[in-house]
């Protein structure tokens, strides 16, 4: 786990592979950004999650590495992130995920709950997971 001040950090690694460059992304999920973007969302505390149709998933040196189809962009998830990752596939709920990782890693819930809901938020505007529909 990556952590400033404290905080409960997540990095995401975006790779741009038609350019061969890397593209650091650091994401201080503790501060809150504006939502913005096309197609943004919030997403829901009781939603389950999983991979976008167009992304293809693999783990690399314990971490998840995401490919996204249409553009040939890949994103690789620090360990934080990774266990976020892990607890949405296995069909968890946002909110059982949260609960999930209060017992894994020394942050208050409601910080966690706010990081991973950032996440999830950011995952969703880049098309990389989508909401399981009833």
């Amino acid at each position: 786990m990556i952590s400033t001040n404290g905080g409960f950090v997540c990095l995401i690694i975006e790779c741009d592979r038609s350019i061969h460059r890397e593209n650091h992304v650091r994401f201080a999920l503790k501060r809150k950004r504006p939502a913005g973007g096309q197609g943004a969302e919030a997403p829901r505390p009781a939603g389950r999650y999983r991979a976008g149709p167009d992304v293809l998933e693999t783990e690399r040196d314990g971490h998840r590495v995401l490919l996204d189809l249409r553009g040939n962009r890949y994103w690789e998830l620090d360990e934080t992130a990774s266990t976020l990752w892990h607890q949405l596939a296995r069909g968890l709920t946002l909110e059982q995920a949260v609960e999930a990782m209060t017992t894994v890693y020394d942050a208050p819930a409601e910080e966690i709950r706010a990081d991973a809901e950032s996440l999830v938020g950011h995952l969703l505007r880049l098309r990389l997971v989508e909401e399981e529909r009833a």
